[in-house]
């Protein structure tokens, strides 16, 4: 009988195409699953580089709302401490109010007085003290009404503050909601630092820091915008004070020329009072504004000219309403330098709001080409990866070498041990009938619950060629030996 070697078994899954293993052309037992890891990463890249863009372009949509809203929320806050205070100095004014009211109708009312001062000659005092009076009153209202205005000015500014922070809450939701699942997915891919991406890690590094200064200088610019808004308030209102200063400026001239009389007077009370109310106006969204930006400079004294009992009634003569004139003059001058310096603080603000535009534009840019190199980057790594990726099931398909395997072979070592046919039911890989090989050598196989085939591959030593010999020889060979031997 010609002499024979074991020359090597497998162990053949016959459910998968890719775990037969050649006894001539071994394949390593880890490409497989190698094979497998590497071609779902490679579907994951695929699948998320679409997504990772749209997720980008949202964020590239939205990075102004962050630092807006915050200073939105700080406008906000500031502007209800203020609303705060003005409507407690409202509630003081309507209890004054009540009271001159009914100061004047008490004393515009009371018999007793007139008859006193009609019996004592003096009709005339009586009169121009119910006249003061009345003009009390009549300043209270004023007065309260100008606080009204202020604080309906503050509660709708507090209404467009708000109606911003919610509109930019949602913008905020949505780059808030993009960034997280940005995040999730990069992390699904980039877990932690990535030693062996040490560009892609550095190009991320760049992006946070381009992100950083990016919103720094956004939300001055927000700060910046709010502060021109403030100091517009500001000119508004200062605009209305000069026109008071200079309507109790012309109500002074006519009445140092005895002109108009008591109704003279009384405009001329009225409009100084309004120039005073306006003027504390100006002087509170400056204030507010100097918060806000501490390089806005103060705008000086506004101290607007008020008159007094004892010049109104006792000393009013020509002299005292022409120095009276005077005061009011001086008021105006101090008005009118605070509005010049006023104008230039606005002027350095649109200045400021130009310079911040640019720069925010600069940075955006900045930041945008940021992400864009990180994108490619990271592109690039799913690009280096998937090249990378190992075709062993193509090799092994394509391989007229190792498929169809050696069937003659195994036929005949099938034949000499059980004298029966080898069936093969597929030509593909791993399709042959699991049933024309019984589990018979169950302590070499690594499963136990699924059957095992070993294919003998017996070579003829003197040749080194695969001898095909008859059953009856074959089965003369000592299998157990030839086990025992080689393992």
């Amino acid at each position: 009988m010609p002499g024979y070697s074991f020359s090597s078994f497998a162990q053949i899954d016959p459910s998968s195409t890719t775990s037969f293993i050649s006894a001539k052309n071994p394949i390593p037992a880890t490409a497989t699953a190698t094979a497998t890891r590497t071609s779902m990463a490679t579907q994951r890249i695929l699948a998320a580089a679409e997504h990772n863009n749209h997720l980008l372009d949202v964020l590239s949509r939205t990075d102004y709302a962050a630092p807006e809203l915050s200073q939105t929320i700080e406008y906000a806050s500031g502007l209800r401490a203020i609303l705060a205070k003005e409507e407690q100095k409202l509630q003081r004014l309507v209890a004054a109010t009540v009271k001159e009211h009914h100061e004047h109708e008490s004393y515009r009312d009371s018999t007793v007085r007139r008859l006193a001062y009609k019996l004592s000659g003096q009709k005339g005092k009586f009169n121009e003290k119910a006249e003061k009076e009345e003009r009390e009153w009549l300043e209270a209202i004023q007065d309260e009404l100008q606080a009204k205005r202020a604080v309906e000015h503050l509660k709708a500014n507090l209404v467009d503050a708000e109606a911003t922070a919610s509109r930019l809450k949602l913008v905020v939701d949505e780059h808030q909601a993009a960034q997280s699942e940005l995040d999730a997915l990069y992390n699904s891919i980039f877990s932690g630092p990535s030693p062996e991406f040490p560009n892609e890690d550095f190009k991320e590094g760049t992006v946070k820091a381009a992100q950083a200064t990016f919103e720094e200088v956004q939300q001055r610019l927000s700060m910046e915008a709010q502060v021109r808004e403030v100091l517009g308030d500001a000119e508004l209102f200062m605009g209305r004070c000069i026109r008071n200063i200079e309507d109790a400026l012309h109500a002074s001239t006519m009445d140092a020329w005895g002109i108009g009389g008591s109704f003279a007077d009384m405009n001329e009370r009225s409009a100084l009072a309004q120039s005073q109310s306006h003027a504390s106006q100006v002087e509170m969204l400056v204030s507010q504004a100097r918060r806000m930006q501490p390089i806005i400079q103060a705008l000086g004294p506004m101290n607007i000219a008020q008159g007094n009992l004892m010049s109104d009634i006792i000393f009013d003569n020509v002299f005292s309403d022409m120095a009276f004139h005077d005061k009011i003059k001086d008021s105006k001058a101090q008005v009118l330098g605070a509005a010049a310096r006023l104008r230039n603080e606005v002027q350095k603000s649109d200045e400021r709001l130009g310079s911040l535009k640019a720069e925010v534009k600069e940075k955006k840019l900045a930041l945008e080409e940021k992400r864009r190199e990180l994108q490619d980057e990271r592109r690039s790594v799913f690009e280096r990866i998937s090249n990378d990726l190992p075709s062993y099931s193509a090799d092994i398909t394509n391989n007229d070498s190792v498929w169809p395997p050696r069937l003659s072979a195994q036929h005949d070592v099938h034949s000499a041990l059980y004298g029966e046919d080898l069936q093969q039911t597929s030509t593909q890989p791993g399709g042959y009938n699991t049933e024309a090989y019984p589990p018979t050598y169950d302590s070499y196989s690594s499963s136990s619950t699924s059957p095992a085939v070993f294919v003998i591959v017996v070579r003829q030593e003197r040749s080194g060629e695969e001898y095909i010999g008859s059953p009856e020889e074959k089965k003369q060979a000592d299998l157990g030996q030839y086990l025992a031997a080689d393992y």
